[in-house]
């Protein structure tokens, strides 16, 4: 493993994902999945648990602070690297190692990971978990059986994915479908018996969330996910919308080389080819056939790129090209990381007042303008994200939460009944009006000049008695 070069650049990362992490608020995200783990269960009306775990055992070792949320993100960006670069230099050498870790900081997936914590945080450690074990028992040296507790830990990494987000059960399908088809790769995993091993720790893990989908079918993260697969938008944007994603989570330059290793691999004849195949290229591919029918998020991929990119360290490409498009992606990254350091500032927030960064500041402003503006007891609110920094800076008795596009956290949770009095509010999208109420009316939507959040509107109701 080149230690020198992978602890340079993980302080380097560090350091900037510290300075974004403590100078900017949590996004509407982070304090929703915040608010999960204060109300932890084994199912959520949108994902698995994991992430509210995680977020739980943060809080309980480093307090309530900002520190505390964005600790699994931290930790995650130093130990994917880490893990996959010491797994690499154990079976190939640490040539390949020293590339894998450049392209792994190239790209803005590892440094939104290093910031943001959200679902993908601990679906995209156990994906790096899972790879390097798999990569050391693949890549073996010997023909004897691989050790029971590596397999074991593989499977516990695999429990963790199935955990963490839908997309997690095609790390586990990868592993299964190439073991079945390539026999080679099935013997070195240890038969069947090796991938009992691997499957029935993982099963075992995802048991009680399975067992809470199932008695709740309609209400779980699986129904409103396989909801969200529903026509819409135009082909062209879909499209576009799929392929500039991936361009911005992997950088131009290292996703080149991802799909340059991908073209090497139609028939390949190694047992590690062969699992690299199967865990890297499903999901780009199911995916790329989904934004044929909606648009597709640039986040869903995510850690499925790094087993291509495990494979594209090894690529015979000449030292200038892989400079190159390593240096694009630092380049980008540090783009990213100075505008994301920009929100921290007044005039930085004036730069980008509709840019997603954006959302890394706003959620104090945003709980103080409802504070001053809306005399009502409990503010009305539509949107699950907003909902979630209010109850964060107002706290839950001044928030009542009723998103009606989705299902969400909220809906299980006992709220303050909204009050129709003069001054009370509604938190909306500017696209949705608020429900009538008899007796009242809505004002024209309030939006003062430094408004935080400018596809919200807040809107002030107008009685004549009040109503209960």
């Amino acid at each position: 493993m080149p230690w020198r070069l992978a602890l340079g650049l993980a302080g380097l990362s560090l350091g900037a994902h510290l300075g974004v992490a403590l100078l900017t608020e949590p996004v509407p995200d982070e304090a929703y999945y915040l608010l999960w783990s204060r109300h932890l269960a084994w199912d959520y009306p949108d994902h698995p648990p994991a992430v509210a775990f995680f977020l739980a055992l943060a809080r309980l070792l480093a307090g309530e602070g900002r520190l505390a949320l964005r600790l699994p993100a931290l930790l995650t960006a130093l130990l994917v690297p880490t893990l996959l670069g010491w797994a690499l230099a154990r079976t190939r050498g640490e040539a390949e190692a020293r590339r894998l870790l450049w392209l792994l900081h190239a790209t803005l997936l590892l440094h939104v990971l290093g910031v943001i914590v959200t679902p993908d945080t601990p679906l995209s450690l156990a994906w790096a978990a899972a790879l390097a074990g798999l990569l050391l028992l693949v890549d073996r040296e010997g023909e004897g059986r691989p050790a029971p507790l590596l397999l074991l830990g593989v499977g516990l990494a695999l429990g963790v994915a199935l955990l963490s987000k839908l997309t997690g059960w095609a790390l586990l399908g990868g592993v299964l479908a190439a073991a079945l088809f390539h026999r080679p790769l099935r013997e070195r995993l240890g038969g069947w018996g090796g991938l009992a091993l691997l499957v029935v720790p993982a099963l075992a893990l995802a048991a009680p969330w399975i067992a809470a989908t199932l008695a709740a079918p309609g209400e779980s993260g699986l129904a409103f996910q396989l909801g969200r697969l529903s026509p819409r938008g135009s082909l062209p944007a879909k499209l576009g919308a799929y392929l500039g994603g991936q361009l911005g989570v992997l950088t131009p330059g290292v996703l080149w080389l991802a799909l340059r290793f991908a073209g090497t691999l139609r028939r390949p004849a190694s047992p590690r080819d062969t699992l690299l195949l199967w865990l890297g290229l499903p999901l780009p591919l199911f995916f790329l056939a989904v934004a044929l029918v909606r648009p597709v998020e640039a986040n869903w991929i995510g850690p499925a790129w790094l087993p291509l990119l495990v494979g594209a360290a090894g690529l015979p490409v000449t030292r200038r090209c892989f400079r190159g498009s390593v240096g694009v992606g630092l380049g980008l990254v540090l783009l990213l990381h100075g505008l994301a350091l920009a929100t921290a500032s007044e005039a930085g927030r004036g730069l980008l007042p509709r840019a997603s960064l954006a959302r890394l500041s706003g959620g104090e402003r945003l709980a103080a303008r409802v504070d001053e503006l809306c005399s009502g007891p409990v503010v009305r609110v539509g949107d699950y994200g907003a909902g979630a920094e209010l109850h964060l800076h107002l706290g839950a008795e001044r928030v009542r939460v009723e998103t009606r596009e989705r299902p969400s956290l909220f809906d299980r949770l006992e709220q303050p009944p909204f009050v129709a009095v003069d001054g009370a509010c509604s938190l909306d999208s500017c696209r949705r009006p608020p429900p009538p109420l008899e007796g009242c009316v809505w004002g024209p939507p309030a939006l003062p000049g430094d408004w935080p959040r400018p596809r919200l509107c807040l809107s002030r109701l107008r009685c004549e008695v009040p109503l209960r």
